[in-house]
């Protein structure tokens, strides 16, 4: 997240959207490797058992 104030300014523009959902994608790759799941395992499931929060969430947090 080095860097997010200058790109993330918590609007719903497709750039920043785009971007977000990039970090997500990273975000589950991340809990699927911390957890050992299968790519078919729900998201729900594996963000819960990894700890890991939304991407949308660590974004907002970086800029308070």
């Amino acid at each position: 997240m080095y860097g997010a104030e200058l790109w993330w300014d918590d609007r719903k523009g497709t750039a920043v959207k785009n971007r977000c959902d990039e970090l997500q994608k990273l975000e589950n790759q991340m809990g699927r490797a911390v957890t050992g799941n299968f790519r078919t395992t729900n998201l729900g499931v594996v963000v819960a058992e990894s700890g890991l929060r939304p991407a949308e969430c660590l974004l907002n947090n970086a800029m308070s």
